[in-house]
């Protein structure tokens, strides 16, 4: 912090109203604790001095002591904190009459801004079936209206829970850095009690800022897993079963790589219209290319939604036309063919063409 902040911090917090004489001891107390906490920021010993100013808030809210608080959440890395709580300041000192004090904290806040990092909240289709579900992140409740919103959060690990009457309720967590990051948390799909518990999707991951904002969806990312986790047993044939539906072994796997393509193609179709539901999310907040920070925010994901889109859909184009080939080069009689497979871009896409004689 620059000293000429930290010297107006303390002119700001110093006149503190604790009331008049004969205060009671609670009052006492936050005043001593206070007062310690402003000697210990003043000689950087920044934890002790933040629990002090935190206690004696408690104790006694107060407008000056808030600041202070404000300030140390600021210094200790809980950026998003420290917004709402100069927020606070501002309130409350515009009804108290000191606008200096709803001028610094003003400026603070609105520096904090472009550092905070977002938790965006994606509801599946099938969780928005449920009736009368209820969302709760680190046990604070979310509203249904506030639910695709992006949340201004502090570094750390979040916790979402999703509850629902006759349903097992269901968690789901993600790491999410201090400064700038962007992630996205897709919920959990809810089962009636009593259901044969389903293998939970993989959790969201959040991307460094340092790069142009990329945001894995967690409604492609379980795709592309139970891909690779299922290929293997997708792949190994069983040979009564190959037997009696009439297929090679090279015909039973391209079957299969013929599934995993379609199963990206669906993935790529999700991705695309989740991107374009966060597209028209943003226009809320935008006027034009000038938008507020929920608005870019937003904008970031339905970018990274729409690049996820494009490579499920290559993805799935290359498996099913190799699958294709496979089935078309390979018969059950023994008898040989011959065929190509020629994968290539496009206007508009990529294309596929098979060509051979069976």
């Amino acid at each position: 912090m620059k000293l000429r902040h930290l010297a107006l911090l303390l002119a700001l917090t110093l006149p503190l109203s604790r009331g008049a004489s004969g205060q009671s001891s609670s009052s006492d107390a936050a005043e001593v604790l206070f007062r310690e906490g402003r000697e210990q920021l003043k000689r950087g010993e920044l934890e002790s001095a933040c629990k002090n100013f935190m206690e004696s808030q408690r104790l006694e809210p107060a407008t000056g002591t808030l600041l202070a608080v404000a300030n140390c959440n600021e210094q200790q890395g809980k950026l998003a904190t420290a917004w709402r709580q100069f927020g606070d300041v501002i309130r409350r000192a515009q009804q108290e009459g000191r606008h200096d004090r709803a001028t610094f904290a003003r400026e603070r806040a609105d520096a904090l801004v472009s550092r905070l990092s977002v938790l965006t909240l994606s509801v599946p289709p099938e969780l928005q079936a449920v009736a009368g579900f209820t969302v709760t992140l680190d046990d604070d409740a979310i509203e249904p209206a506030q639910l695709t919103s992006p949340i201004f959060v502090d570094g750390g690990r979040h916790v979402a829970q999703v509850s629902a009457a006759g349903h097992q309720p269901k968690v789901r967590a993600v790491e999410v850095r201090p400064e700038g990051d962007r992630v996205t948390l897709v919920l959990p799909v809810l089962e009636h009690a009593g259901a044969a518990p389903v293998a939970s999707t993989a959790p969201a991951t959040s991307i460094p800022p340092a790069k142009p904002i990329s945001v894995a969806p967690a409604a492609a990312a379980p795709i592309a897993t139970k891909l690779v986790a299922g290929s293997p047993t997708m792949q190994e044939s069983n040979p009564a079963s190959d037997e009696g539906l009439g297929l090679t072994p090279t015909q039973t796997a391209g079957v299969a790589l013929g599934i995993a393509g379609a199963t990206l193609l669906t993935g790529g179709a999700v991705a695309l219209a989740a991107a374009l539901v966060k597209k028209g999310q943003s226009d809320d907040y935008c006027n034009g290319d000038a938008c507020e920070p929920a608005g870019l925010a937003l904008r970031d994901d339905a970018v990274a939604l729409g690049n996820w889109a494009t490579g499920l859909g290559i993805g799935g184009v290359v498996l099913g036309g190799i699958g294709l080939t496979l089935w078309l080069t390979d018969t059950p009689d023994g008898a040989s063919g011959n065929a190509s497979l020629a994968v290539g871009m496009v206007q508009g896409g990529v294309g596929v063409s098979a060509a051979g004689q069976f």
